[in-house]
């Protein structure tokens, strides 16, 4: 049997311990629709079955909405990127398909992370949005020259381990890495 006299120290204790913080509460209130989508995209990607290409678009898009969700302190979106992230990590077992999502998530940190903080640093709607999506498309594209960086190092290791490679071949079968494929006699 409980003190009478304790109960109402015990119910605010209870009170105190089943309350969700305000700023969580008007935080949930006030959804915007890009983050009722971004949040829904984790939800899109445990249900569909999608083809390679998708998956990896999926990713970057993923990764993006985690970094917008980072800059802007969404925790709704950042929970949703991370789950998506997540599987798609532990449903992929090839080692090239995870590079691949590596530079495609990659790539979307970095654009959607360079737009987010362009926006929030510059005050003025119209040129904020402009110098953000310059800032975006900006660093995608390095993005994509530091992938093809990592391609020439693998070629050039390739070349170190196997020197006579290139008297054998020729310099278009060397690029394609055709030498690798299964040739039937």
């Amino acid at each position: 049997m409980v003190n009478l006299k304790l109960t109402p120290y015990l119910s605010s204790y209870f009170h105190s311990i089943s309350n969700l913080p305000t700023k969580w509460v008007n935080d949930i209130k006030h959804l915007e629709f890009s983050e009722l989508l971004s949040s829904s995209i984790s939800v899109l990607a445990l249900i569909y079955n999608w083809k390679k290409k998708e998956k990896d678009e999926f990713v970057e898009i993923a990764s993006g909405a985690l970094s917008s969700s980072f800059v802007y302190g969404d925790p709704l979106t950042s929970i949703a990127s991370i789950a998506v992230l997540a599987n798609a990590y532990h449903k992929t077992k090839n080692k090239n398909i995870l590079r691949k999502y590596k530079w495609a998530s990659i790539r979307g940190f970095a654009g959607v992370g360079a737009f987010a903080l362009s926006t929030k640093l510059i005050s003025i709607p119209l040129l904020n949005i402009l110098i953000g999506i310059i800032a975006a498309y900006t660093v995608k594209n390095v993005v994509k020259s530091l992938r093809l960086f990592e391609y020439l190092n693998y070629l050039r290791t390739l070349k170190f381990y196997l020197p006579y490679i290139k008297k054998e071949i020729s310099r278009r079968d060397f690029l394609k890495l055709d030498i690798f494929a299964f040739k039937a006699v």
